[in-house]
């Protein structure tokens, strides 16, 4: 399997109960701030983290010879992939034949931390707000009967199992089928919006599609070029609005500087020769509301038309886009 380095931001996230400790989250008060972390853990099963149905992260795909994972964790904030209302939470598990040398149990799991402040009292506090988990029964049967309990009033709901009945893929074929579990979490109080949340739905048109290409040859050649000015302008408008979400207020352009260091550092270790490809292979992956919206290899993971050689392989630069007052932009970095 080709090296894929993505550079992605995705965010998931559930909502409080009707309070916080002494922070009422159900307040529509733009002084209260919400910010939701996800923490991702997995062990021994193939993991695929997806947030209002827009692939969010995945364990690695292994293959025979290679160390399976083993108790790997880590945790993202993810509140800007979040909106007012209904949000999504999945994970997709794919058993894999080798078992636990430890005796632990196979499983993936996701939980959402909440966590208010008042800026006017300057009073904080949090609490999990969401929980999954997909682990095997003693029979070896995928079940979410580990996933946390809420007890009412709750604003997620019960877990929901789905036998996909799918295998992975060819390259794959040895790993048994998969399981999805998903939960909603519901976010009534005032959440703090980037620009995508307003944006147009984006509908699956040979017009769009088109459209959307057109913005990924633009960031492709401006990175061919070495091109900041470019950059800058494409990147802008979604850094400018990363800034105001993280209550930043300096002069600079925080996100912005950011994004141009980690593209910089690129060029000087890998430069940017761009991996030819076939558009044929890439199709549109669409968040369940429409207004987040990428290309994505077909049966990939993460998989960006955006390519670059590197070290005998390839890296990609993923990013999420919308389309605001009939211009199809960068939605989130």
């Amino acid at each position: 399997m080709k090296k894929i380095i993505g550079l992605c931001y995705l965010v998931i996230s559930f909502l409080i109960t009707p309070a916080i400790g002494k922070v009422d989250m159900n307040q529509k008060n733009s002084n209260i701030h919400v910010d939701y972390t996800a923490n991702f853990k997995f062990n021994y099963m193939h993991c695929i983290f997806r947030i209002n149905g827009l692939l969010f992260h995945t364990s690695n795909l292994i293959n025979r010879g290679w160390e399976p994972p083993s108790n790997k964790q880590w945790s993202e904030e993810i509140g800007i992939l979040l909106h007012e209302g209904v949000n999504r939470l999945e994970i997709e598990g794919i058993q894999i034949p080798v078992e636990p040398e430890d005796g632990s149990s196979a499983y993936c799991e996701l939980t959402v931390y909440a966590s208010a402040t008042n800026r006017d009292t300057g009073e904080t506090d949090g609490k999990v707000v969401t929980n999954l988990k997909l682990t095997l029964d003693e029979e070896g049967k995928f079940t979410t009967e580990e996933s946390q309990t809420f007890t009412e009033p709750s604003v997620t709901d019960a877990p929901v199992l789905i036998d996909v009945g799918r295998k992975t893929g060819k390259e794959f074929d040895w790993l048994d089928n998969n399981h999805i579990v998903r939960r909603n979490l519901h976010i009534n109080h005032f959440h703090r919006d980037m620009g995508w949340t307003q944006a147009n739905v984006f509908e699956d048109t040979p017009e769009n599609i088109a459209r959307l290409w057109l913005v990924y040859d633009q960031l492709t050649s401006a990175l061919t070029r070495r091109d900041e000015v470019a950059l800058a302008n494409l990147l802008r408008p979604a850094a400018k609005e990363r800034d105001q979400y993280d209550g930043y207020t300096g002069k600079e352009e925080r996100r912005l500087g950011d994004w141009m260091e980690v593209i910089r550092e690129g060029w000087e270790r890998r430069g940017f020769t761009p991996s030819k490809i076939d558009r044929k292979n890439y199709e549109l992956e669409r968040a369940m509301h429409g207004k987040l919206f990428r290309f994505n290899y077909k049966g990939g993971f993460n998989a960006s038309p955006i390519r670059y050689d590197v070290d005998g392989g390839y890296g990609t630069y993923n990013f999420y886009f919308t389309e605001i007052d009939g211009k199809i932009r960068i939605g989130i970095l």
